[in-house]
């Protein structure tokens, strides 16, 4: 459990009296920090330079670690008075984290000024993924700590500080975990990195086009969520201070106080005599609707202040990325490029711990530790030696480039319509990229099911056929990428049966924006766009057969027996008839509303039972109207059950006494339940449907 330092070991070895005081100092020092006794531990610090640099847990962290991650911050800052200076650069735990490494992650920005003035050299320590406190501090989102940190490098020309083992710079991390107030400030410090890659070849502008959730047009909304989201302000920071409760008060009541005490007296009086509809005896029992009352508000107050923050959360998000991708998109230079003839592309090598720089393919096997100045001379026997692990696997690395999706394709592909949007309208040279299966912007835009992209891109390049008439190698044409069904990915309406739907209406949408002579062109394996639709929608036709069938049968039997009921009630007239065959109840309200319902509920549940009928007939014909047909069948079938049960009730009201109908209404009350609980049971896939017939096109969902 308890390490010892190489300094402090062979004195150790040679006295074994040492040794053992040595050791149960270090005891003493690791239950001290356990138990929180911090106390002792800083006397320990004080009296004992050993103690400084004792190891007192499994994973390497000394006291002085413990109490940084403990957020003790007056007692780390205590334990740093006592530290040496060239302690603090072997003060690295088995993760190479240094209590510098600590405080940058935390945030603790009293810490860092701390360590910082102590020893500036322990800036540039690296830990084992070859990431810098700098870099911590980025990739936890400390923006204090951060800028505090930058300033001790903004003269530094060199990316070591920045970057970590496998490449990612600061405004990787910063965007990869949704930092963009803080991307956005490291772009306009560092605005060369926008152009940095890692060792997969992504840029920070492929990072956020891998991102849809952080833009409006692939964020999943409800209409009140919309409404607010429309409304409510972006930024907190460009809003009035909200204004003082205690300063709310009602000039007219100051400068007519008997105004005011009239208007006192009178909402007194009001209170008071407010219960006077209730016997004395009630008093209990209407405070305690009262309070019930005040609690639902109280909560549905809550509710509603949490809904908005969360909007206001999410829009704040959305206005940031945007600013981030705009920022980013003015930087680069890799289109710029491309509309000036291109230039030979400089290779970036990634040293896990002298950073990554911009080197000619002949300088990449030599030459990779060069000091630095004054913060580039903190180097390790184990730094050394994961340099040339590092060293040995750069000659292994393949000299070929493999081709990667530029951010417009991976735009495109995660449908961040703002991203193509602005891309485009900055380079238009954009629109020619191509992944390495030949497919342009629009193919991958239809494949992957993004509307709002294609849509886009219909209006922006009407007058160029040659973009959506576009092949990719395998022979596939924009309406084959239609017609074609992956599986991992969803419509915004996951029911197999509605997502039937949905697929039929984008692969007709898309086939209404190409020449006819598409659709009957094949691909390399023969198969017309059709073709495709049928075999690669085969598992998603069977689970529709399936479902269809069992909601169409049960559905059916339901119908049938409102059916014969509500019949058999029309039937059976309450209270009997006349000799001339009049109804005895006629003219009186109960008995018009029974035969009002009974009709009702048998043209419907009749009704009803034709829709499922006939879907029963045509299930494996996908028609536009099968939802429709669907929703109708359910809406009808819901009215004569609800027909059925007013026809019940308003009958058997002829059979009560007059003292038993307070206690029937109540059983009334009960018997409505079960209906409430199998409409609200339903009620997801009646809006599902009802969705799937109102959308002219259907919405897509990231699985």
């Amino acid at each position: 459990m308890i390490r010892l330092l190489e300094r402090s070991s062979s004195s150790m070895m040679e006295c074994p009296e040492l040794s053992s005081t040595m050791e149960n100092l270090y005891k003493e020092l690791f239950n001290n920090t356990m138990k929180g006794r911090w106390n002792e531990v800083v006397k320990a610090y004080m009296n004992n330079s050993y103690a400084q640099e004792a190891r007192i847990t499994r994973s390497g962290d000394t006291a002085l670690h413990r109490a940084v991650s403990d957020s003790e911050t007056k007692i780390a800052l205590e334990l740093l008075e006592f530290v040496q200076p060239d302690v603090l650069e072997n003060m690295s735990n088995e993760q190479g984290n240094t209590p510098l490494h600590l405080a940058a992650a935390l945030g603790n920005l009293g810490i860092c000024e701390k360590i910082v003035s102590k020893n500036r050299r322990v800036f540039g320590a690296r830990n084992k993924d070859g990431e810098t406190p700098l870099f911590l501090a980025a990739l936890h989102g400390k923006e204090d700590v951060f800028l505090f940190l930058y300033d001790y490098v903004k003269e530094v020309t060199d990316e070591q500080y920045f970057r970590r083992s496998n490449g990612d710079t600061v405004l990787h991390v910063a965007i990869s975990f949704e930092f963009f107030r803080m991307a956005f400030r490291i772009i306009q410090l560092r605005p060369d990195f926008v152009d940095c890659s890692n060792e997969d070849g992504l840029s920070p502008l492929h990072i956020l086009a891998s991102k849809p959730d952080a833009f409006k047009s692939s964020t999943r909304l409800g209409r009140f969520d919309r409404i607010t989201y429309s409304y409510i302000l972006g930024f907190s920071e460009n809003t009035h201070d909200k204004e003082n409760p205690q300063e709310r008060t009602n000039t007219s009541d100051v400068e007519n106080p008997k105004e005011r005490s009239r208007f006192v007296r009178e909402e007194k009086q009001l209170r008071e005599n407010k219960h006077s509809l209730f016997p004395p005896n009630y008093g209990l029992l209407v405070l305690f609707f009262k309070l019930i009352w005040k609690a639902l508000l109280v909560i549905l107050r809550i509710a509603c202040i949490w809904r908005l923050e969360k909007i206001h959360r999410k829009k704040r998000l959305h206005i940031w990325a945007k600013r981030v991708m705009d920022k980013m998109v003015n930087c680069t230079h890799s289109y710029k490029l491309l509309e000036h003839g291109g230039e030979t592309p400089r290779r970036i090598s990634f040293d896990a711990f002298d950073g990554p720089r911009f080197i000619d393919d002949e300088y990449l096997d030599y030459d990779l530790f060069r000091k630095k100045e004054e913060y580039l001379d903190y180097e390790s026997n184990s730094d050394q030696r994961r340099r040339m692990m590092v060293l040995e696997q750069k000659k292994d690395l393949p000299r070929k480039k493999e081709k990667r999706l530029t951010p417009l394709l991976v735009a495109a592909k995660m449908g961040v319509r703002e991203m193509v949007e602005k891309i485009l309208d900055e380079y238009p040279v954009a629109i020619e990229d191509s992944d390495p299966e030949g497919k342009n912007v629009v193919l991958l835009a239809i494949e992957n099911r993004h509307p709002q992209v294609y849509i886009f891109l219909k209006e922006r390049y009407s007058k160029k056929p040659d973009i959506f008439q576009k092949i990719d190698t395998q022979g596939n044409s924009a309406l084959h990428m239609a017609a074609h069904f992956q599986g991992n990915w969803s419509w915004r309406i996951p029911r197999s049966v509605v997502q039937m739907h949905q697929e039929i209406k984008w692969y007709k949408f898309v086939k209404s924006s190409m020449p006819q002579d598409f659709f009957f062109r094949r691909n390399k394996k023969g198969k017309t766009p059709k073709e495709v639709f049928v075999e690669t929608h085969g598992e998603l036709i069977r689970d529709v057969n399936e479902w269809l069938n069992r909601i169409s049968e049960a559905c059916s039997v339901v119908a049938a027996l409102v059916a014969s009921a509500a019949f058999a009630t029309a039937a059976a007239v309450p209270g009997g008839s006349k000799p001339e065959g009049v109804p005895t109840l006629e003219g009186k309200p109960a008995f018009n509303v029974f035969g009002l319902a009974s009709v009702v509920a048998f043209c419907s549940s009749v009704t009803s039972l034709v829709f499922f009928l006939s879907l029963l007939a045509s299930r494996y014909q996908y028609a536009l109207d099968f939802p429709l047909k669907l929703f109708l069948g359910f809406t009808t079938l819901f009215v004569s059950i609800a027909s059925m049960m007013v026809s019940f009730l308003s009958g058997n009201l002829f059979v009560l006494d007059d003292g038993l109908r307070h206690v029937a209404y109540l059983l009334y009350v009960a018997l409505c339940l079960p209906l409430i609980y199998l409409a609200l049971k339903q009620l997801s896939l009646y809006l599902d449907l009802l969705g799937s017939i109102l959308l002219k096109l259907p919405k897509y969902s990231q699985m």
